[in-house]
């Protein structure tokens, strides 16, 4: 007799891809650091806009300076009057520079505006991609869980058939050759129901992928640059419902 397979997998009834879509997308959006890294690059090439942008503008410096002078008959005498400004020599003014047309300036401020606009539009090819990814994920974990259905409900309408053949042959209705067949029938579907449940584990460590939980649900942390792997990874880390 064939034995029952053990699910790997834990069911929640109440789960459901329109209940848990948005919480998904939004912690995906907080949580992927390619999401955080795209934001960064924005800053940056703000930054450089708006520096690129100054060096159009004229520029206006102001400018002092005092120089001590020391006059005395000797050496001595003259170092000691240093700090007496009565004879010090003083200069101060305001520069003026308006440049002129200034197309490299302008020219490197234009590029820095598209290079924001670039970062932008890359920010927000990243975000719909989260959303399809975590998307796709949701529907393959709800497929794979249909399937599980499917394939339990198949295993359970080949068990009846081993059963009903056994008590035929029992009556002489059935030959052994009819039970075989139903056995190997229902071998092929528990097999079936095993890769369900191999691919719906599989979906969910997707799903989890995409979300940037993984690390996470596996109590792996990783903080400036170093790995902490726990001595027991949870034998249960992923479900569906959380």
């Amino acid at each position: 007799m064939f034995c029952k397979p053990k699910p790997t997998w834990r069911r929640d009834s109440n789960w459901s891809s329109a209940r848990h879509e948005d919480k998904y997308i939004n912690e995906a959006m907080r949580r992927r650091p390619d999401i955080e890294l795209a934001s960064l690059e924005i800053q940056k090439q703000d930054i450089n806009r708006r520096v690129a942008y100054n060096q159009t503008l004229p520029q206006v410096d102001v400018y002092a300076s005092a120089n001590p002078v020391g006059l005395d008959r000797t050496r001595s005498d003259a170092y000691h009057n240093l700090g007496d400004y009565s004879n010090s020599a003083w200069k101060a003014g305001i520069q003026f520079n308006y440049p002129l047309q200034n197309r490299s300036a302008r020219y490197q401020f234009h590029q820095a505006e598209k290079q924001v606009d670039t970062a932008m539009l890359t920010l927000q090819q990243l975000r719909d991609n989260v959303v399809y990814q975590v998307r796709d994920s949701i529907r393959n974990v709800e497929t794979n869980r249909q399937q599980i259905e499917v394939g339990k409900a198949t295993v359970q309408f080949n068990m009846a058939k081993v059963d009903t053949g056994q008590k035929r042959q029992a009556v002489g209705l059935a030959t052994s050759f009819d039970v075989l067949a139903f056995q190997r029938d229902l071998a092929n579907a528990r097999i079936a129901l095993v890769r369900s449940m191999i691919d719906y584990n599989k979906s969910i460590i997707q799903l989890e992928a995409s979300k940037a939980t993984l690390l996470d649900k596996l109590n792996i942390k990783v903080e400036c640059g170093e790995r902490s792997v726990p001595k027991n990874v949870p034998k249960k880390p992923f479900a569906a419902s959380e």
